[in-house]
């Protein structure tokens, strides 16, 4: 009886190592395959968006960490992008279709002779990091831009290919008389716009602009040269005092520190794209299903806001109050 025992508990361990290795296996594998669709998955854009800014979907690079977003279009004589939180609206009860998502702002990054120059782009399902092209006759710009999956913080590397460029980069809030606004510069570049009066929850953002190891918003950009803006953000949801917190966060970024925080934010995506994966011989179809993954991953992760695709203008399609706090 007790070798009749033995041997029965034998082969039950032995068929439970049997299948955990299996799905080891079958685990990594999957995992692999996945992370090498993602990789080779991408985005492209061989002209300007032609519907941004805009009150409903946007046909524009979008980048995001479920909190923060950013998309990017082509203005005058140069590139917009446009800054946006899910957690910055006009919060107000009755149906005056003055309620909903607020935009934060834009950095502008204009280019002396760039009028009339030619957009094309390319986005990483990968990470989401998003490389804009801006020419115009013999000259060339190169924007690569992504939103930390891991912190409310911003990059947009410039870099001047062939010839060199002037280029100035300018930090600025959309006029809403509804809104209070301030602004400053020193080193640092700020913004903050607040809903207070006439709302049922009060809202406020900040913005902290630095261009690393430049004070000056103008500044030639030669070929070999890069320029890297970086931008905190937060909402007073978020903390009490967001000016003087992105001004604290912003002023801790250095050269030295980009690396640690794409390292950061690679890894949170690679984590990400674990957690599911599917394989099948439509490539459309398959390349649909990762980029609403993406899109989710980019836009909607604060669990007491939805996800905010307001892009430059200051009022959406649609209106109304959709929180939980």
């Amino acid at each position: 009886m007790n070798q009749n025992v033995n041997y029965y508990t034998m082969i039950k361990y032995r068929l439970l190592y049997f299948f955990l290795f299996l799905d080891f296996l079958l685990t990594t594998q999957c995992k692999k395959v996945d992370l090498v669709q993602t990789v080779s998955l991408k985005n492209y854009w061989t002209g300007a968006p032609s519907h941004i800014p805009n009150n409903v979907s946007i046909d524009a690079p979008l980048m995001g960490n479920g909190d923060l977003t950013l998309s990017v279009g082509i203005r005058e004589n140069g590139l917009r992008f446009y800054l946006s939180k899910n957690d910055f609206w006009r919060l107000v009860s009755q149906g005056d279709g003055l309620s909903g998502p607020r935009s934060v702002g834009f950095v502008d990054v204009s280019i002396a002779g760039f009028n009339d120059a030619t957009f094309s782009a390319e986005q990483l399902l990968q990470n989401g990091v998003t490389t804009s092209v801006l020419k115009k006759n013999n000259q060339k710009i190169e924007a690569k831009s992504w939103v930390s999956a891991t912190d409310n913080l911003i990059f947009i590397e410039l870099k001047a290919i062939d010839n060199a460029v002037n280029v100035a980069i300018n930090l600025s809030a959309p006029e809403n008389p509804q809104s209070k606004s301030g602004s400053g510069e020193k080193d640092i570049f700020w913004l903050s716009r607040a809903f207070l009066d006439s709302v049922d929850i009060a809202s406020e953002v900040a913005v902290a602009l630095k261009i690393i190891n430049y004070s000056d918003r103008n500044l030639e950009l030669k070929p070999g040269e890069k320029v890297v803006v970086a931008l905190a953000i937060e909402s007073k949801f978020k903390s009490n005092e967001p000016l003087e917190f992105v001004l604290n966060r912003i002023s801790g970024i250095s050269k030295k520190t980009l690396s640690t925080l794409m390292n950061e934010h690679n890894k949170w995506w690679e984590n990400y794209w674990k957690k599911s994966y599917v394989s099948i011989d439509d490539t459309v179809l398959m390349k649909a299903y990762y980029q609403g993954l993406y899109t989710m991953g980019a836009c909607s992760r604060d669990q007491n806001f939805l996800p905010e695709f307001l892009v430059g203008q200051q009022q959406m399609h649609w209106h109304g109050m959709a929180i939980t706090i």
